[in-house]
C-alpha cells in the first residue's frame, strides 16, 4: 500500500535541505578530458576555485557572441513585439498565423 508518510529518520524538510546542499562532484573523465576543446588544465582550476565567477563569465562570453537586437531585426521576416498587453500580442501572432495559413496555400513553383 503506497503511503506519503516520510521514511523513517527523515522529515520533508530535512529532505529538501538535503537537495540543498549537493556535495557530489562528477569530474570529467579521462576520455572527456582528451576530446574537449579546452584542454589546458588551469581551466578546470580556475573553475573549481570559483565556479559561480567561472560560469558567470561563460554565460556572458556566450551572449556577447549572440547577435545585437538590431541586427536581428534587420533580417527577421516577421517580428512580434511585446511592448504592449497580452491582447496585443496575441493579434499580431493571429494576423501572422492567418498570413502563413494563406501562403502556405497557394501553389508553389
Amino acid at each position: 500500500m503506497a503511503t506519503t508518510e516520510p521514511v523513517a529518520g527523515s522529515d520533508a524538510s530535512g529532505t529538501l535541505s538535503a537537495l540543498l546542499h549537493e556535495e557530489r562532484r562528477y569530474p570529467p573523465s579521462d576520455e572527456f578530458k582528451k576530446n574537449a576543446l579546452w584542454n589546458d588544465p588551469a581551466i578546470y582550476e580556475r573553475a573549481e576555485q570559483d565556479p559561480e565567477a567561472f560560469w558567470a563569465e561563460q554565460a556572458q562570453a556566450i551572449l556577447n557572441a549572440q547577435a545585437s537586437r538590431a541586427a536581428r531585426l534587420k533580417v527577421a521576416d516577421d517580428v512580434i513585439t511585446n511592448d504592449a498587453d497580452m491582447s496585443a500580442v496575441q493579434n499580431q501572432v493571429a494576423a501572422l498565423h492567418a498570413r502563413y495559413l494563406e501562403l502556405s496555400a497557394q501553389p508553389r513553383g
